[in-house]
């Protein structure tokens, strides 16, 4: 593992790049200091105030906690914590996990997103997969998503859509929020909290609860003013709609938004082996998949090689073979003549490979097919 410091004062403005992994962490230091596999693959460049660093592998930065981060493409995943500064991500190939973070703006992640503990407001355009976050302080603004969405004390503003489920639990009243789910959405609002409901139901079904008991609408479509009215809120959902004051519970597992344990300073082995695990794992996959579309076929061309066997009347073949004792050299089996082709001769080696008949059956197949007992 390599190592760099650079000098870059408390607040920095660092432009990052990483054709694999990127994890980014805040210290209490006036330095960046940055991991890399080895020192050829990292690219430094002072620009007036700006620090620009590109890594072609995995990079694992300590920045100052209040320094601004552009984060232009990372291919692999991202992960941010303790980093107050003003963040902004244009694309990220993997995952994005973000702790305890400034205001973030974000455009495309093509797996999924959780953070937790933002100080400030969170705006992300397109998550490909799953979306969940807890605790955070500004509101937060998706455009797309497409998995579910689970958030815990989370203020959902703005036009949303999801393609799985929406369940949301808000800490205050709501903003003007338009949500748009192919599945269920339900959202947990305060006991006080006013805003205008416009709810569509694919499922037929919106239950609404006010007070203790909650309401069931079978109409497909409600409209009504929640405590004073407000904000108007509008759900499309294509499954059922629910809007509810307590239960949450069981949708929103606390647990399930804890933050990870901070990693450990030698973070970069780590990275490296998860790449090379996800690489060997793909390679696999495609493997077993080539050796099942080769095993369907190599059963196809050997029951063809045994219709011909049937045109064959086969004597006893112990009889061609020399006996022991009998003086006879315990020769080499005679080569196949011309008459065997080659894909009935690899689907016999394949047979004795996979141990399905022993060389002695396979050097009498061969014969078979080349019709050595036909004369």
């Amino acid at each position: 593992m390599a190592v760099k410091t650079f000098p870059t004062g408390s607040t920095p403005i660092l432009e990052v790049a990483a054709d694999a992994n990127l994890m980014v962490s805040g210290w209490y230091q006036d330095t960046v200091e940055a991991q890399v596999r080895s020192e050829d693959i990292l690219t430094a460049e002072v620009q007036e105030d700006k620090l620009r660093l590109y890594a072609e592998g995995d990079l694992v930065l300590k920045v100052p906690t209040q320094s601004r981060l552009q984060i232009t493409l990372v291919e692999g995943s991202l992960t941010i914590a303790s980093v107050l500064g003003e963040i902004n991500i244009q694309s990220v190939g993997g995952h994005l996990n973000l702790q305890t973070t400034g205001p973030v703006i974000c455009g495309n992640v093509s797996g999924h997103c959780k953070f937790t503990g933002a100080t400030g407001g969170l705006r992300i355009s397109n998550i490909g997969g799953n979306l969940k976050g807890s605790s955070a302080v500004g509101p937060l603004s998706v455009s797309n998503v497409g998995g579910n969405i689970k958030l815990l004390d989370v203020l959902l503003v703005e036009k949303v859509h999801a393609g799985g489920n929406i369940k949301a639990k808000l800490p205050t009243s709501p903003n003007e929020l338009e949500a748009l789910a192919g599945g269920n959405i339900k959202l947990w609002v305060p006991v006080d909290a006013n805003f205008n409901l416009e709810a569509h139901s694919g499922g037929e079904k919106v239950v609404l609860q006010t007070g203790n008991e909650p309401q069931r609408y079978a109409t497909g479509r409600h409209r009504t003013a929640v405590g004073a009215g407000g904000p108007l809120v509008r759900l499309h959902a294509g499954g059922n709609v629910y809007i509810l004051t307590s239960g949450w519970e069981e949708d929103l597992v606390a647990e399930d938004f804890v933050p990870a344990e901070e990693p450990s300073h030698d973070w970069t082995s780590s990275l490296i082996n998860d790449r090379i695990e996800r690489r060997v794992q793909a390679k696999l996959r495609a493997a077993e998949a080539r050796a099942n579309a080769a095993g369907r076929r190599a059963e196809a061309k050997m029951e063809n090689a045994m219709r011909k066997l049937d045109r064959f009347d086969l004597p006893n073949l112990e009889d061609f073979w020399p006996k022991a004792g009998s003086g006879a050299a315990a020769s080499t089996p005679p080569e196949p003549r011309s008459k065997v082709s080659d894909e009935e001769r690899m689907i016999v080696l394949t047979m004795l490979s996979e141990k399905k008949i022993t060389a002695e059956e396979a050097n009498q197949l061969l014969d078979a097919l080349n019709g050595k007992f036909g004369n």
